[in-house]
């Protein structure tokens, strides 16, 4: 029920007179059958008594002003989406809870502190992902911040994950894209100026949040705002998770000392019409991550339980903002839809390092500000051109540059120091980036695209011109390079009858300059973990989807030959990623399952070689959903599980993380390595919704197992209960 429409019910239930008109009819049904008073009651029929419940209204059920004209032309490939309802729904507060065990084939979050996931996918290392918000790139801070900690559950209209390598992306994306629309297809919100949302709040998981989460939309006629904000504690407590294959950790206790972190984002996106067929938006995104320590850094305490070397983000987070503008215009059989975007971003981490075992405080401060803009246009044609193929086009040219500041300072913690007041003594060449490097990015991107009811062709190219500068600092020498990398890629999908789809792409897709490692600097190096070399991607998958009346399936084979410039040769991957939707028949039943694993790590593919670094072992998900539409309650069950992995290359036998065994006995030869243990992580939970309350249980990680990979955590930490209310406006 909408505001509007709530406020009458009342005024008319309150006899006020705000509706004038004719005496409504006299009822014809027959009266309640007469009962016996009861002591003291007046004799008489019984009244009636009926509950009313107001319902929440409808996603979206009004016009739709885009009418699908400004919509991005749809990815042959594979693709996984989420769109807000699913995202909002559950008990999790945060968006790297929910990540964790959303079921996207291929897809892993690292997690090295509360709140701060790295994805990585396909057998490659973190930043090889690219994420966009609003058709522009986020800055990542040289590796710094973690997209989770821009996004949040209730900032995405659509999260949308695109498998493997991409050349037509506004970055490199060897492993794949995030990408992300706030604001979702634009309705006309009518003469009412409905406004509805959520408001909730909820306490548990693993990292023991408790946090508010808020929506609201609203809006007048062809203008819409929504605004959401969520503050939520990320701690580091994790009571009753395991702590091994985490070195620095005590594995004598199961609750980390010290912990603390809190965290929270907001945005806003404004949405208007301002003459027919276009459309202007203002979107902002801020998300902060405050006082979160590093698990793997700070667990050894003393018997007091004070650290003896922590490592602490005293504030990291990014800020964006971005201003759109869309047009659709119909020239003769054409149809050219131009569109703008100007963006401007920050992405900030600033940290502090100090323990018992210290004689000083380290405290590095690093900022990264990115400016920029991107033009392009969609052209298609209204109808078949020749032999029932539609034509389609999209030209982009992305214009941005980013600009680092880093500082290091360091203050003694002895009396006899004399320091100046304040952070102590900078020491630039402890910085972890080069201060005052820029870094510009020229990006002309094309994509053609032929369409037949019986098959698809499409092919993208990009042509990416970086610019890296920075003065020498110290024992640091200058930096200038420069370098134009041209990317391709196509795909194309066959329809061979109505319920069986094939695809296959093939491309190249370069990765440039590793500017991480070019203004990489050593201060706290450990934490900031950025990407150590720049890959290039050859790159071959082939897919086949199956839609049945019981059954869907998808599968996509992959293979790669990957160039690293940072390393001598290069390694081959090839792997499979697939997914099966059973459909029972029954109102609100779902059966889900995934799996993913890197088949051949061997480098090159032709020879016996050792096993590449840093595979990810085989992953596979099975969730199970009960959601009738008739009932007011459900209930969902799933397991996230990997097997294990043995498979080690040399750098990783010598790796403590990964080989504890020889670290402990300081041998290297005749001490086999356990590897990385598998894990199955097992969760529960329901639902019950009463009118427009909704209130969501869940039970994480039944079995208390914990997952690692490299010294980062797979998965969520120990067994842990969620709760969460939620108010449906």
């Amino acid at each position: 029920m909408s505001s509007s429409s709530l406020l009458l019910a009342l005024s008319i239930a309150a006899g006020t007179g705000w509706v004038d008109g004719p005496q409504a009819p006299t009822s014809t049904a027959p009266l309640p059958p007469a009962t016996a008073p009861r002591d003291g009651e007046p004799s008489g029929p019984r009244p009636v008594e009926t509950l009313v419940v107001a319902e929440r209204p409808p996603e979206d059920t009004r016009a739709d002003v885009d009418d699908g004209s400004l919509a991005p032309l749809l990815d042959l490939r594979w693709s996984t989406r989420f769109d807000r309802q699913i995202l909002t729904r559950g008990a999790v507060l945060d968006l790297e809870s929910f990540l964790q065990t959303a079921a996207v084939p291929g897809f892993s979050w690292l997690s090295t502190s509360s709140g701060a996931a790295q994805p990585v996918a396909r057998g490659h290392d973190r930043g090889q992902i690219g994420l966009a918000v609003d058709g522009v790139p986020v800055v990542d801070g040289f590796g710094l911040v973690a997209p989770t900690e821009v996004l949040s559950l209730v900032g995405a209209a659509s999260l949308t994950f695109q498998h493997g390598a991409r050349a037509f992306a506004p970055t490199t994306s060897n492993a794949g894209m995030i990408d992300v629309d706030t604001g979702g297809p634009l309705t006309d919100m009518g003469e009412s100026a409905r406004t509805d949302g959520l408001l909730a709040a909820g306490i548990g998981g693993a990292d023991l949040e408790k946090g508010v989460t808020t929506l609201l939309r609203t809006g007048w006629r062809t203008a819409r705002v929504i605004g959401h904000a969520t503050l939520l504690h990320r701690n580091d407590q994790r009571p009753g998770r395991s702590v091994a294959g985490i070195p620095a950790v005590s594995t004598s206790t199961n609750l980390l000392a010290n912990s603390g972190g809190a965290g929270g984002s907001a945005g806003l996106r404004v949405d208007i019409v301002p003459v027919t067929d276009a459309r202007l938006f203002v979107s902002w995104l801020s998300g902060r991550g405050v006082d979160v320590p590093e698990p793997a850094l700070c667990g050894d305490v003393d018997l007091r339980g004070r650290p003896r070397d922590c490592v602490r983000a005293t504030e990291r987070g990014v800020d964006l903002g971005v201003v759109g503008f869309d047009i659709v215009r119909g020239v003769n059989d054409v149809v050219v839809a131009p569109r703008a975007r100007i963006h401007l971003q920050r992405a900030l981490s600033f940290d502090d390092r100090s323990g018992i075992a210290r004689d000083s405080v380290d405290i590095a401060r690093d900022e990264v500000v990115r400016g920029g803009a991107s033009i392009g246009a969609n052209l298609r044609l209204t109808h078949a051109f020749a032999f029932g193929i539609t034509p389609s086009a999209d030209v982009v040219v992305d214009v941005y540059a980013d600009r680092a500041s880093s500082s290091f300072f360091t203050r003694s913690l002895s009396g006899l120091d004399a320091e100046p007041t304040g952070d102590g003594l900078a020491v630039p060449a402890q910085a972890r980036a080069v201060d005052g490097a820029v870094v510009r990015q020229k990006i002309a991107r094309a994509r053609l695209r032929f369409d037949h009811a019986l098959f698809g062709v499409e092919g993208g190219t990009r042509l990416q011109l970086q610019q890296v500068a920075a003065a020498a600092a110290g024992d640091r020498a200058a930096v200038d390079a420069g370098a134009v990398t041209p990317s391709l890629d196509i795909v194309g999908r066959v329809h061979i009858t109505d319920s069986v789809d094939t695809f296959a792409s093939v491309g190249s897709v370069e990765g440039g300059l590793d500017v991480a490692g070019l203004l990489h600097g050593p201060g706290f190096s450990a934490v900031t973990a950025a990407p150590s070399a720049s890959v290039s991607d050859r790159f071959v998958e082939v897919g086949v989807a199956t839609r049945h009346a019981a059954v869907d399936v998808d599968a996509v084979f992959f293979g790669s030959l990957r160039d690293a410039k940072a390393v001598v040769g290069s390694d081959g991957v090839v792997g499979v990623e697939g997914r099966v939707t059973l459909k029972p028949g029954l109102d609100g039943l779902l059966v889900r399952g995934t799996l993913a694993g890197v088949v051949i790590d061997d480098a090159p593919l032709t020879t016996a070689q050792a096993p590449r670094s840093r595979v990810i072992q085989p992953q596979a998900t099975l969730q199970a959903q009960y959601q009738p539409t008739t009932l007011p309650f459900g209930f969902y069950a799933g397991v996230n599980g990997a097997l294990p992995q043995t498979r080690l290359s040399a750098a990783e036998e010598a790796d403590a993380s990964v080989c504890p065994e020889r670290a402990l006995t300081g041998l290297t030869d005749g001490v086999a390595c356990a590897g990385v243990a598998g894990f199955a992580l097992v969760d529960l939970g329901a639902y019950l919704q009463l009118g427009q309350l909704r209130f969501d249980l869940g039970a994480d990680n039944l079995l208390d197992q914990q997952g690692t990979w490299r010294g980062a955590v797979l998965g969520s930490g120990g067994a842990s209960a969620r709760a969460r209310v939620a108010f449906l406006f």
